[in-house]
């Protein structure tokens, strides 16, 4: 395997790839519940963090598909295992399961997972933490690198 052959553009795929499989693992959302008693500061007596893996339920699995593609495609690129000029570019595929990856993180960074947490009275907040913005940053290097790679392609061609 020689990590030589990768372009640019894959490398930076897999490289995000990689990043995004670490960012699951950090906090993605977090769970206060606050407790209101009259004339007195609310206080937050519970609090949780969860990370993809805990709070995103289908989402994480798919996630987890686009990275192992996109560290595959790499592998195979680094293997030489891939053909010279295939009908359809795996790196087309790279590009739109990275695309996938951003719009389902998107999703929930607009609709984040309800709470956990049961009140008796109330409900808890859920908020969103650095996790999520690191998987999306990450989901979008890896729709980058593939697309990247198409444009090296492209180039390669003319």
């Amino acid at each position: 395997m020689d990590l030589g052959r990768l372009t640019r553009g894959e490398a930076i795929a897999a490289g995000s790839g990689l990043v995004l499989l670490v960012v699951m693992f950090l906090p993605w959302f977090s769970e206060n519940a606050p407790v209101q008693i009259p004339d007195v500061k609310a206080l937050d007596v519970t609090q949780e963090s969860h990370n993809a893996w805990q709070s995103l339920g289908l989402i994480d699995v798919l996630l987890l598909a686009v990275i192992l593609f996109a560290l595959v495609v790499a592998v195979a690129q680094a293997a030489g295992v891939t053909p010279s000029d295939p009908v359809v570019p795996p790196s087309l595929f790279v590009a739109a399961a990275g695309l996938l990856a951003v719009v389902l993180i998107l999703y929930r960074l607009v609709d984040p997972p309800g709470p956990t947490i049961e009140l008796a009275i109330g409900q808890a907040d859920v908020g969103r933490r650095i996790g999520l913005l690191l998987g999306l940053l990450a989901a979008t290097g890896i729709s980058f690198g593939g697309y990247l790679t198409l444009v090296e392609g492209q180039a390669a061609r003319r």
